[in-house]
């Protein structure tokens, strides 16, 4: 992977019900728009969940679909099967604290599945590198508001596979941003 997901790729594998989230997730906003898509082992279904606001990443992985369907398809998979594509798409990168959470929650699922979890692939696609307009609060630099080196550190740490979002038009000024620091990064 270059480091860039195209949408279009994104509902080639997924479906084109992804479409109707996109207008969300390519306008970069104070609050988190988030997508968590991932199929079920043997070419199933695609779950879908979409969440808006502040930290969204963090409410999607409080879903079914990462507590409960997601462990059940890596309990169900085989080294035959063909590796899942567990994608969370948000309209910006994740601050500090999410970044935290996101990365605790990928090690959850590895410390329950070790072999199984390193065969799949968690993709994180953000639209562009996240600072929030309050990053400074009373002088005081505020890791909840912004995108942090160690944030992104930790959550490639735990195995998600970083990329910023195109959806067809290349990627944003700071999805440019984004993009430099990941490819000089990893």
């Amino acid at each position: 992977m270059d480091k860039v997901l195209l949408w279009s790729d994104a509902v080639a594998y997924f479906g084109t019900e992804l479409d109707q989230y996109k207008a969300r997730l390519q306008r970069a906003t104070q609050a988190t728009q988030g997508l968590l898509a991932c199929r079920s082992v043997r070419g199933g279904d695609t779950m879908l969940a979409s969440r808006q606001g502040e930290h969204s990443e963090v409410r999607l992985i409080d879903t079914d679909i990462w507590k409960q369907q997601l462990p059940a398809a890596l309990d169900a998979w085989t080294p035959g099967d063909d590796p899942m594509i567990v994608l969370l798409a948000i309209n910006r990168s994740p601050c500090g604290d999410c970044a935290a959470v996101l990365a605790s929650a990928l090690h959850a699922l590895n410390d329950r599945f070790p072999m199984r979890c390193e065969q799949q692939h968690f993709i994180l696609a953000s639209l562009g590198y996240y600072q929030g307009a309050a990053f400074m609060k009373g002088g005081v630099w505020d890791r909840g508001t912004v995108t942090t080196h160690g944030g992104l550190r930790a959550v490639d740490d735990a195995g998600w596979k970083q990329c910023v979002l195109d959806f067809g038009h290349g990627v944003t000024h700071r999805g440019a941003e984004l993009l430099e620091y990941l490819r000089s990064s990893y």
